[in-house]
């Protein structure tokens, strides 16, 4: 190991940013408290090592031709399409006709990943450094000093923007990656696909039954019955999970928060709904609420807090704090209990039948890390985190709190 310690010796009297590791000799097996830079950070990148990342196949929306696109989507007799239709098929049929039409007007692109160049590099410096090596060799061929002059010409103008490097180490960085061992209930897995279904069961673990929905409520005066029929399409309702790492050891699946992500057109419908259930709440949410409500946050609660404190202390008054903390709180929302919650606080009846079918049977979510993902699971119980209605509906349920 004299290697090692001459290395270390050499960088450790010095405080650097980032240290990029590029001898195969100081391999991962070596760890950084070794090399004594356990204090900076660290990329380990071994040159001998080509990106084994596949190509992705996306639509080129930059290049798409939208004037035959607008004029198709306009032509469509929507009205026929959608005859004799339940909701379902509505939008289905809907995706048929809209990835049709960007199939035949929306080119397709190839995203690769270049196995060659570090990925902060961009394509002006792969371009210049192709022209080095081309003058390099060109100059060691013939000798000539205009051709050594254009060689060092090149090799000057080679200067990186840093932005890319720095979006790189950020990328790489970040703690949101799975790990690839992890455990739950004394079981352990160190392959995706049972680690996808461990989150799965993690997630389906915490959710509450909630007692049958009394459909029959009293709007302005009179009886009435919330019908069965679908008002928010179950396709949907079909979403990704993601795995959200909150705290503690990283291995453990009990240590992570489910996040759903929606599709773009249901994601924009639910916040098309979330301004106006803002709207229609902002009278009902008590003052004292700061979470997740407009004009107001952790910070405007702690600076009333203080100016509270510092009131007491000055009219020698007493204070008691108490600090709560509820578990798995936005999955535990019981849907009868917020119905309910709804109806006494005076929501007209089409929104709560809207609300109602927009949290129930939720049945086809899937937990995806990276390429894999878990069997489906059923939502008995809570509010869609990742939304936009989600932490509203949330504070109106603990309005009375």
């Amino acid at each position: 190991m004299p290697k090692i310690k001459k290395f270390s010796n050499n960088v450790a009297i010095c405080v650097y940013d980032v240290i990029i590791i590029i001898e195969s000799w100081l391999n991962d097996q070596i760890s950084d408290v070794e090399l004594a830079l356990h204090n900076s950070n660290i990329f380990r990148a071994d040159r001998s090592i080509k990106t084994s990342a596949k190509p992705t196949v996306v639509f080129d929306f930059g290049n798409g031709d939208y004037c035959p696109l607008n004029n198709f989507l306009t032509s469509v007799d929507w009205t026929t399409c959608f005859n004799e239709l339940n909701l379902d098929e509505k939008v289905s049929l809907f995706y048929d006709i809209l990835f049709d039409c960007l199939d035949h007007c929306v080119p397709k692109k190839t995203i690769k990943i270049n196995k060659h160049y570090p990925r902060w590099f961009n394509n002006d410096l792969r371009n210049l450094c192709q022209q080095k090596k081309l003058a390099h060799s060109k100059y060691k061929k013939s000798g000539q000093l205009e051709d050594y002059v254009y060689f060092k010409t090149v090799n000057a103008t080679m200067t990186c923007d840093p932005k890319y490097f720095w979006k790189f180490m950020r990328d790489n960085n970040k703690d949101s990656g799975i790990p690839n061992y992890m455990s739950f209930e004394n079981k352990s897995a160190d392959n995706g696909f049972d680690i996808s279904n461990f989150f799965a069961a993690c997630f389906s673990f915490v959710y509450v039954i909630s007692s049958t929905v009394n459909f029959d409520c009293v709007d302005n005066g009179l009886k009435v019955t919330i019908s069965d029929e679908s008002l928010f399409p179950d396709l949907w309702k079909n979403c990704y999970v993601t795995p959200i790492f909150q705290s503690g050891v990283k291995t453990k699946v009990e240590n992570y928060r489910g996040v759903c992500n929606q599709l773009v057109i249901p994601k924009i419908l639910d916040e098309i709904v979330s301004v106006q259930l803002q709207w229609m709440s902002s009278s009902i949410i008590c003052a004292q609420q700061h979470g997740f409500t407009k004009g107001k946050s952790s910070l405007s609660n702690l600076l009333i807090y203080y100016s509270f404190i510092n009131k007491s202390f000055q009219d020698k008054i007493p204070v008691d704090s108490i600090y709560t903390d509820f578990a798995k709180v936005f999955d535990r929302v019981n849907h009868s209990v917020l119905i309910s919650k709804l109806m006494h606080l005076g929501f007209i009846l089409d929104t709560i039948k809207w609300l109602h079918c927009f949290l129930s049977d939720r049945y086809q979510q899937q937990v995806k890390t990276g390429n894999f993902i878990s069997q489906t699971f059923g939502v008995i119980s809570g509010v869609p985190q990742g939304s936009h209605c989600g932490p509203i509906l949330f504070i109106l349920f603990i309005n009375e709190l």
